[in-house]
């Protein structure tokens, strides 16, 4: 999760989280674009939503 600076319960200055982290309905964590994520979320993809991220500091550097 600090990898890609993720949060469980979102950031609380306002940043828009980028990807997010999503347990598979296999129970493998991955790390997915947020609409995926927040689908998930929302009960129309599978898996569920485990927490929102930032994405990685070399990801912005580039």
């Amino acid at each position: 999760m600090a990898d890609h600076r993720c949060s469980t319960t979102g950031f609380l200055d306002g940043s828009l989280p980028s990807a997010a982290l999503l347990r598979t309905p296999r129970g493998q964590l991955r790390v997915v674009g947020f609409a995926r994520g927040w689908a998930a979320h929302e009960g129309v993809r599978p898996g569920t939503l485990v927490a929102v991220c930032l994405g990685t500091r070399a990801a912005e550097d580039a």
